[in-house]
């Protein structure tokens, strides 16, 4: 990641076509950015030193450059609080604040970090 440049949430919109994300979808992307940035505030990515939250910043980057839906972009910033955040922000704030669709997309994206994490460890116990 060091590699990679500093994300601000306005490099993620500019990437998306405005006729796809609209005011609302703008308003959901920027609150999901919010949301994101508070509850990674003082956490760095392990090995990169660099503030945690340019992950989700990266991950919706690239999504953005496929002009996914803002729903899609704003589980790509929220991907990783149920996981690591919990304690600041559990499930019923984020169907509250985002709705259904967007919590089971951040659902399953966390779902599938398990299932990397679990065919790592036994990729791992097998070449041993």
């Amino acid at each position: 990641m060091t590699d990679l440049p500093l994300l601000k949430i306005e490099d993620v919109l500019n990437k998306l076509p405005q006729e796809l994300i609209a005011v609302d979808g703008s308003i959901l992307i920027r609150r999901a950015y919010e949301v994101a940035e508070e509850a990674h505030r003082g956490h760095l990515r392990k090995l990169k030193q660099v503030p945690y939250i340019q992950h989700p910043l990266h991950v919706a980057y690239s999504l953005s450059e496929l002009h996914f839906e803002p729903e899609v972009i704003a589980a790509a910033l929220l991907h990783d609080v149920l996981e690591d955040c919990e304690e600041k922000v559990d499930r019923s704030q984020l169907r509250e604040l985002f709705g259904e669709e967007v919590l089971l997309l951040v659902e399953g994206v966390t779902k599938l970090d398990k299932v990397e994490d679990r065919v790592k460890r036994d990729s791992e116990q097998l070449t041993r």
